[in-house]
Formats: structure tokens, sequence, C-alpha cells
């Protein structure tokens, strides 16, 4: 029928490639398309649990999906500062660990100089050449941190795993 409307609830058009979700990339209460306003203050705000887990703020949102996006930043930050780390850390630990000799005495020593240094001096002299409010300068000063606890303990599950009969087993 030509006189039915293609939009509903909240303004979105039924077709899937009609819809703009764009939005999605925003946080949970940015480009939508409905208008809030403030709650009258006698108003009992009886909001189940079943509508909204944590509950709704004065303006009726999801306190839950604004955690969430939220956190959107927070976990970008540790996933790819962690990951560098862990990245770095293990190729080191592994070179250390498995050939020996002089690679983990030098890896070895790069680890305790690099853990002697206290952080604040590398974020200062780092923050003096780049500007600190970059996100990529906060996310290698991470980076920076995370790596030494991984170098030594790869380091010491490659000394164990190297004596093990399967390894020699392998290397005939």
């Amino acid at each position: 029928p030509s006189g039915e409307s293609t939009v509903v609830r909240r303004g979105f058009p039924r077709d899937s490639f009609q819809q703009d979700l764009g939005f999605r990339a925003l946080s949970p209460t940015l480009g939508r398309s409905t208008q809030f306003s403030e709650l009258p203050a006698d108003h009992p705000q009886h909001i189940s649990l079943a509508q909204f887990f944590l509950g709704a703020d004065p303006l009726g949102r999801d306190i839950l999906s604004r955690i969430i996006g939220g956190a959107r930043i927070t976990l970008y930050v540790a996933v790819i500062s962690l990951g560098t780390g862990l990245i770095l850390g293990a190729s080191m630990g592994i070179v250390a660990g498995y050939y020996g000799g002089w690679w983990d005495e030098f890896i070895t020593r790069i680890v305790d100089m690099w853990r002697s240094i206290p952080f604040i001096l590398v974020a200062l002299v780092v923050a003096a050449f780049w500007d600190p409010k970059t996100p990529w300068v906060i996310l290698f000063l991470l980076s920076l941190v995370a790596w030494p606890p991984f170098v030594r303990q790869v380091r010491a599950d490659a000394l164990v795993l190297r004596t093990k009969d399967y390894v020699a087993a392998a290397k005939i």
C-alpha cells in the first residue's frame, strides 16, 4: 500500500540498506533521533530491572550502555599496549631462553637496565619530544612498561622447556 510508512520506531527505516548505521561508532546516547527531556522532580523514577539492568539516569538513558560506551577507549588502550608488550616481550624471552649463552645475558641485562630506570623519567623525556596528549604517545609509554615482565616469564618457561626430553628428541 502506498500510504504505509517505511519508518519504524525511533526513526529507523525498515529496509536495512536504507539505514544509516554510522551512529554505532558514537557513544550509546549520541546519534539517536530520540529527544530526551528531564523527568519531573516528583516522578518516582520507577524503572524495572527487566528494562535496564543497572537502571537509568534522570533522562531515562541506560546506565550500562553508557558505561560500556565509556569503557571503549580504556579497553582499546589496554589491549594495544599489552598486546605490543606481549609480542615484544615474548619474542625476546623465547630468544633468551631457547638460545641461551650471550643472547640470554644480553637480553637479561637489557631488561634489568630497563627496569632500573624510573618510568616517570622516561615519560617526561618522551613527553618533551612529542605532544603528550596524542593517544599514540600514551600507547607507546604503556607498551614500554608492559614488555619486561613478559620477557622474564617467557624466558623462565623457555629455560624449563629447553631441558625436556621431547625437545631433545625433536632436535635429532
